[in-house]
């Protein structure tokens, strides 16, 4: 048998104070290792192995906390055990069964203080959860860190040795050892980390506030670094992205208030309501998210709106509090990435927003309200864009009317400048964002976004409005990608202009999702067509919230309804199990290859994707 060295850092800890099973113990670490093994029958999970004759090995999971806890297990090589995945036990109780002869990798973990009547995900445990609920998928149930993993490789050559060790690579929940029936080493963490983690990495705690789980360095990201452990664009491209219009998806406290967009308020949503409904989105196989920007908009109204989208910042330094705290923004980071999910942020870069504080023209406003900069010098003199052939107008004029002014940031001021860069390197390191979507991308200078872009270190998709290949492509060269609205304009037409639909039109072209597809068409075939057509085509599948659930929408505002008026239904729902079906196919690669064209017609296109064999055909 051979034990790995990671387990001797669990046995090497400074004088400080302890809490096994709640209370406190102040000794010499010598004497804390003999109290701990003493009473790690009460305080730890023990597998105990029966090694001897290749036909199988028998487990034995004892429960030795005075608390119910729920053991889980995953098969990593070989065939499975036929004994469930999770189960309940019950304080000081045990489970026994025989693994496979081939049952070559595996891991045992605890889960506690879970709830499986609402949440059958991996949030419905305080730590270790999985994919499955109470019994965890078989494939994808591997735990959610932090959690104490009792690790096997166990051999079917009786000359090869076992092994098997007690592994914090994924965090620590619980003590735990194994113990074996032919005298070999022991291998355990029986020291309660909880309590005495490092203030970076300790959590989740429970309903007292107690610590009950120690994160590790990597899901902590202690590098410093914002993008070192950021995903890359290759990364990116394998994921399907789920829009929110944080304002009108849910309500962290579960309510359903009433929500007129026509009236253009904020309705209630929030960063918790978000994190409430991740069992939603990840059910219909979304592993992204894409949310409203998150910065402090005007608190006054705009022409009689309210900036429930996030779309009209006024300090890039402080966070809407309409969306929840700093705490609120983390939290949602957190979870995302507790689920292998990626956070993506809106941003807006181009202009800020405030009150004229005068009607004569140009008008005037009071700068010192729009922060970090809280100077005109830092803005373009007024002038509204005129010419959108006239690139420099484009770039240095002001977007908006003299009813609603969006004051255009002078991208060409050195001063502007910093305090952007410095400004997106904070937000990304500071809440953990893995993505940007970077708004009106096209009205600042093309040479301001390379710098931009690496000081995020994450991935960027820019927002650059046109139907024109040759005027959208050159963004790229400073943005990892852009909404691909050529196609959308092409996706469009094609579908719903009716006999003078086209195929062709889009027979050249790349993919972007369309926005609530319904308000233009009733034909639902030709709405599950629209919708197909993302997670099929090369790029990154982006879907707007709502369509699963057949609204309408329609201009802005009629396009940002209130999805909890829906009741999050996942019944009788067609164009959401049509969506579900769409990304678990997308998740069997068939988007990591480029597409070819077999048969383009004026109403039909037959796609190939050659070096998986797979056809899709449209009509």
């Amino acid at each position: 048998m051979r034990i790995r060295s990671k387990l001797s850092a669990c046995f090497q800890q400074p004088e400080q104070n302890y809490e096994l099973g709640r209370k406190e113990i102040l000794q010499k670490p010598e004497e804390i290792h003999q109290q701990v093994m003493k009473l790690l029958q009460v305080i730890s999970i023990t597998a105990s192995l029966t090694f001897g004759l290749t036909s199988g090995r028998t487990f034995t999971v004892f429960n030795g906390c005075p608390f119910t806890m729920w053991p889980a297990m995953f098969t990593g090589v070989g065939t499975a055990p036929d004994f469930p995945t999770g189960w309940e036990a019950a304080e000081f109780t045990s489970v026994t069964f025989t693994v496979p002869d081939n049952w070559q990798a595996g891991r045992i973990w605890g889960r506690r203080d879970c709830d499986f009547t609402t949440n059958p995900g991996p949030n419905s445990c305080l730590d270790g959860g999985c994919n499955g609920g109470l019994v965890c998928d078989p494939v994808t149930g591997t735990g959610v860190p932090p959690a104490t993993l009792a690790e096997f490789t166990l051999s079917t050559d009786a000359s090869i040795p076992d092994n098997y060790d007690v592994s914090l690579v994924d965090g620590y929940n619980l003590p735990l050892s194994i113990t074996s029936n032919v005298n070999c080493p022991v291998a355990s963490c029986p020291v309660d980390l909880g309590p005495d983690c490092p203030a970076p990495l300790i959590g989740p705690f429970d309903s007292t506030g107690f610590p009950v789980g120690c994160k590790s360095a990597c899901d902590a990201n202690l590098d410093g670094d914002p993008a070192a452990f950021a995903a890359s664009a290759d990364e990116w491209t394998k994921r399907s992205i789920y829009q929110i219009v944080t304002d009108r998806f849910a309500l962290g406290n579960g309510s359903s208030p009433s929500c007129d967009t026509s009236e253009k308020k904020y309705c209630g949503g929030n960063w918790q309501g978000i994190i409430s409904k991740l069992d939603y989105i990840q059910s219909m196989g979304f592993d992204a998210i894409w949310i409203s920007p998150v910065v402090e908009n005007i608190d006054g109204a705009m022409s009689g709106d309210k900036a429930y989208h996030g779309y009209w910042t006024q300090n890039i330094n402080s966070l809407n509090a309409n969306f929840g705290s700093a705490n609120d923004l983390r939290s949602l980071s957190s979870a995302l990435h507790d689920r292998g999910m990626y956070l993506m942020v809106d941003i807006v870069v181009n202009h800020l927003v405030a009150n004229p504080t005068s009607d004569s023209q140009p008008q005037t406003f009071d700068y010192s309200l729009l922060q970090p900069f809280g100077g005109a010098d830092c803005f373009h003199s007024e002038c509204f864009i005129s010419d959108y052939n006239n690139q420099t107008n484009v770039e240095q004029c002001w977007l908006g009317y003299s009813g609603l002014p969006l004051l255009d940031l002078d991208t060409e001021n050195s001063t502007t400048v910093n305090i952007m860069y410095n400004w997106i390197k904070n937000l990304v390191s500071d809440y953990s964002i893995d993505g940007l979507r970077v708004d009106t991308v096209k009205h600042v200078r093309k040479d301001f976004w390379p710098e931009f872009a690496s000081s995020a270190g994450v991935y960027t998709v820019g927002e650059v409005l046109t139907g024109e290949v040759g005027y959208a492509a050159p963004y790229t060269e400073g943005l990892d990608s852009i909404l691909d609205y050529p196609t959308y304009f092409a996706v469009h037409k094609a579908f719903t202009n009716g006999v003078s639909g086209n195929m062709a039109a889009i027979a050249e072209i790349v993919t972007e999702a369309q926005n609530q597809i319904q308000s233009t068409v009733s034909d639902q075939s030709i709405v599950k067509n629209v919708i197909t057509w993302p997670f099929i085509n090369d790029g990154i599948p982006i879907l707007y919230y709502g369509q699963e659930q057949g609204y309408q929408g329609g201009n802005d505002p009629a396009n940002r309804e209130a999805l909890w008026l829906s009741g999050f239904d996942e019944e009788n729902k067609p164009l959401l199990a049509q969506i579900r079906i769409l990304n678990a196919a997308r998740k069997q690669a068939i988007s990591y290859s480029p597409f070819g064209k077999l048969y383009v017609g004026y109403f039909q296109a037959a796609l190939t994707r050659p070096s998986h064999k797979r056809r899709q055909f449209l009509h």
